[in-house]
């Protein structure tokens, strides 16, 4: 209704009471309610491909990877960061998506 294009779902660093839903929880109702109308990214602190993995089987589109990226830019400015991408991420992703029988990463459930 607002003109937006795209919904990010946050747990902005964790912050929510106790016994509240969590980021991942709310995920699956909130990326139903946004339909075709809206893309869904999820942003809470994902760190591992298996975490890359949950996330669009529970309807998002993507995972940003902010402090993994973080990360390989103080060890080692651009090559630390390709680095983290290539060898972490990748890696990870790949067997959990080949896990589960996933042979795209546009596949989803």
């Amino acid at each position: 209704d607002y003109g937006g294009d795209a919904i990010i779902v946050s747990d902005r660093l964790g912050r929510q009471p106790d016994g509240t839903t969590s980021s991942i929880e709310s995920l699956p109702a909130i990326a139903e309610a946004a339909g075709d109308r809206l893309e869904v990214y999820m942003d809470s602190g994902f760190r591992r491909g298996m975490d890359v993995v949950k996330a669009p089987s529970l309807g998002a589109r993507a995972v940003p990877m902010g402090r993994p990226v973080f990360w390989g830019l103080s060890y080692n400015g651009s090559d630390g960061v390709r680095d983290m991408l290539d060898t972490r991420s990748r890696s990870t992703l790949s067997r959990r998506l080949d896990m589960r029988g996933v042979t795209n990463v546009a596949q989803r459930r």
